[in-house]
């Protein structure tokens, strides 16, 4: 809960909050025949690679974002307040950063990929 405080106090100082709502979304409590959860494994990943866009068109307007999946916590409240209908996925803040941490060190290659030829 601590994480989800500070996410909440992150989106409290965004000028702006983008809340991202997969339309097609089963309830989190809802029990998925294969064919539902395949949809929604394909609306996830779809979801992400638009996220994931956001931040990369966001950096290159000179703004800060924040990629937020934490909503889960307060789904209910979040989509009542805001009226959506749908199931509440993720959210991003967006706004200039008030600092510039540097890029993290990345693995190489070959300390991720393991190559298997059987």
């Amino acid at each position: 809960m601590a994480g989800a405080r500070h996410t909440l106090e992150i989106m409290r100082r965004a000028p702006v909050v983008i809340a991202v709502v997969n339309a097609l979304g089963q309830a989190l409590d809802e029990p998925l025949t294969p064919e539902k959860r395949v949809y929604e494994i394909c609306n996830a990943q779809s979801i992400g690679a638009a996220m994931e866009n956001m931040t990369l068109e966001a950096t290159a307007l000179g703004l800060g974002s924040l990629w937020i999946c934490d909503t889960f916590f307060a789904q209910r409240e979040l989509s009542g307040w805001l009226g959506v209908t749908g199931v509440l996925t993720a959210a991003m803040a967006v706004g200039y950063a008030g600092e510039a941490p540097p890029a993290r060190p990345r693995k190489s290659m070959e300390e991720i990929v393991e190559w298997r030829c059987d």
